[in-house]
C-alpha cells in the first residue's frame, strides 16, 4: 500500500517537475522550413576578407503571425572553441520576414567576421529560419545543412 501511494505520489511530482521545466522554454508558434536555392561562392571554394556570401533561399512559415518582426532568417557562422554554437556579428546578417512564404536573397560580406577570434577557419556555416516568441528569445524553426568553404592564402602580412 505504502510503495503504490509513493510511486503515485513520485508519477506526480514528476508530471509537475516536467511542466515547469517545459514552461520555462520558449514556445513556437509556428513551424517553418528553410531551402538554400543557390549560394555565391559555391559550397567547398575558398574564400578570404574581400569575400562575399550570397545566398538565394526559399522559406514557407505555417501558421504564419503577422506581427513586426517576427520571423527572420540569418547566417550564422559555427564558433572555433565550441563547435556546438553559431554566431553572427555586424550588419547583413539577418532578413526579416514579413511574409508566410517567398525567396530572399542574403547577402554578407566576411569582412564584418573575419577576424573575430571566436570564427572557426576553415569557415562552416548555417542558415537559420526562426521566430521570435519574446522579447529576448528566439525558436529556430529551421535550418540548413551546414557549408564548409576552405581559405584561400591571403599571403604574407603587409
Amino acid at each position: 500500500m505504502r510503495s503504490s501511494r509513493t510511486l503515485r505520489l513520485t508519477s506526480m511530482l514528476n508530471l509537475v517537475l516536467i511542466s515547469v521545466v517545459f514552461a520555462g522554454m520558449p514556445n513556437p508558434k509556428s513551424e517553418g522550413s528553410i531551402e538554400l536555392i543557390s549560394l555565391t561562392p559555391e559550397a567547398g571554394s575558398a574564400v578570404d576578407r574581400q569575400s562575399t556570401i550570397t545566398a538565394q533561399l526559399r522559406f514557407t512559415i505555417d501558421n504564419f503571425k503577422d506581427k513586426k518582426d517576427r520571423y527572420r532568417i540569418s547566417i550564422n557562422f559555427q564558433d572555433r572553441n565550441t563547435r556546438a554554437a553559431t554566431f553572427n556579428k555586424g550588419p547583413g546578417g539577418m532578413i526579416t520576414l514579413d511574409q508566410a512564404s517567398g525567396t530572399v536573397t542574403l547577402e554578407y560580406p566576411l569582412d564584418h567576421i573575419w577576424d573575430d577570434p571566436k570564427l572557426r577557419k576553415p569557415l562552416r556555416l548555417y542558415f537559420y529560419l526562426h521566430e521570435r516568441t519574446g522579447k529576448n528569445e528566439t525558436v529556430v524553426l529551421d535550418m540548413t545543412d551546414a557549408i564548409e568553404f576552405s581559405i584561400r592564402d591571403e599571403g604574407p602580412p603587409a
